[in-house]
């Protein structure tokens, strides 16, 4: 069953005769049947009526709370349902078996080289990013051969450091990008890249997190205190169509400028609060854009991360093929 999801600041869920209702000022209410949903997200402020936790709670139906899309995301579960204690106890049951863990990293990988492969095709430079396309073509080849997921993360390592190479002849030479670096970030360009990609974790973990997944359990990243393993999983596909394709436009549109970056400890860098203002508004217009899908159909790229955030619930639950999204 699907997913009820609350995004709309100022909202109002109530109950009302084995229905939910959400109340939004300057709209109709709308009566969700509890046979309809399994959970209910929260992803805005929202009120939430003593009746509709009650409700809730009798019916089992998992209320997931996610405060905000900024980094890092508090999530807080309420009214934990025994349909999401199922889900992830096969989360817990698919990341201890090796052969499910390894064909899903498989899966993760090809569809990131893949995007990296496209993007750099797609690009008014695609003369310049030829050698580019083709050893990703070589590594997105091995990847359904690597044995282990070690053998598996020296492919994506090798494809990341041969698209970086590429993706140089996209940004705008003012921001000094010559390779991705990272902890901290050396220049203009790598820090924004940096920020693009906590934004969208950030915007991922909450995903997973509504549709009941455990968000630090992943399969191709291990693992580790602090770190949301499973939404940079997920995260791995819309790194290039979101975070990359980003940096490039506001270089090239010198939405934030080089100048607006201060020296930071280590060596790195730092962006100033006005320039991160714009550079989120940048996103923000990015994510909720239109976006043309392989198949013709229009959406956004924060309906498709969503989306996908659901095909990768379905296939953690189900055992069905997991899908990654790809460019057009």
């Amino acid at each position: 069953m699907p997913t009820l999801y609350l995004t709309t600041p100022g909202a109002c869920l109530a109950a009302r005769s084995q229905t939910l209702v959400v109340r939004r000022r300057g709209h109709p209410s709308q009566r969700v049947p509890l046979l309809a949903i399994e959970r209910v997200a929260v992803l805005a402020p929202t009120q939430l009526t003593s009746a509709a936790l009650a409700m809730c709670a009798r019916h089992q139906i998992e209320i997931v709370v996610v405060c905000g899309r900024r980094p890092p995301p508090v999530m807080v579960r309420l009214c934990t349902s025994e349909a999401g204690l199922a889900l992830r106890g096969a989360q817990f049951r698919a990341a201890a078996d090796p052969a499910f863990t390894l064909g899903l990293a498989r899966t993760v990988v090809a569809g990131k080289i893949r995007n990296q492969r496209r993007y750099l095709q797609r690009s008014r430079t695609g003369g310049e990013t030829t050698g580019a396309r083709a050893a990703l073509q070589e590594l997105l080849d091995r990847v359904e051969t690597a044995e282990t997921l070690n053998q598996l993360r020296g492919i994506e390592g090798q494809a990341s450091a041969v698209y970086f190479g590429g993706l140089r002849s996209l940004v705008n030479p003012e921001y000094g990008f010559e390779t991705r670096n990272r902890r901290p970030p050396r220049d203009p360009a790598n820090a924004l890249l940096s920020f693009a990609y906590t934004l969208l974790t950030s915007e991922a973990t909450a995903y997973l997190a509504a549709n009941g997944l455990e968000p630090a359990l992943g399969f191709f990243h291990e693992p580790h205190r602090g770190r949301p393993s499973l939404a940079l999983d997920l995260v791995e596909e819309f790194r290039t169509p979101v975070a990359d394709a980003l940096v490039v436009q506001v270089c090239s549109r010198r939405i934030v400028r080089p100048a607006e970056f201060r020296p930071g400890p280590n060596g790195g860098v730092r962006m100033s609060p006005a320039a991160r203002r714009r550079f989120i508004q940048a996103y923000e217009s990015k994510m909720d854009g239109p976006f043309n899908e392989r198949s013709g159909e229009q959406t956004t790229l924060r309906a498709a991360l969503r989306r996908q955030a659901e095909r990768l619930t379905l296939t953690i639950g189900t055992g069905e093929p997991y899908v990654p999204f790809e460019l057009p």
